[in-house]
């Protein structure tokens, strides 16, 4: 663990409640107000990511549609069978659209 890297972020609280977590002779802790989280998306303390969403969804969306043309010989191959193709699909084009996506957090106009 680094701990020249660590920062910590306290969602739901103004900046001036979050508390300095002091780390022996290491120092304090840097509190941020938010942080890059898997070097995909970044994250608020106030839980909201709207912005950071949209930019998101449509980086990912490029990535997967790049992802699926590099596979044009296995979708053009009548040697493979669907069931394997549809394997490389959720193994490379899947993947590569809901990398990080476990973090997104949605609202309800978000889903719109």
């Amino acid at each position: 663990m680094s701990y020249k890297k660590t920062e910590i972020m306290s969602i739901g609280r103004s900046s001036v409640t979050k508390p300095a977590v002091p780390l022996g002779n290491e120092g304090l802790i840097k509190v941020v107000d938010h942080f890059k989280y898997l070097g995909a998306q970044y994250c608020s303390d106030d839980g909201s990511n709207t912005k950071e969403l949209n930019n998101r969804i449509s980086y990912r969306i490029g990535r997967a549609t790049g992802a699926f043309r590099e596979l044009d010989k296995v979708w053009k191959d009548r040697n493979i069978n669907l069931e394997t193709k549809l394997k490389f699909y959720n193994a490379c084009v899947l993947s590569t659209l809901l990398y990080a996506a476990e973090c997104w957090t949605l609202t309800e106009r978000d889903e719109w």
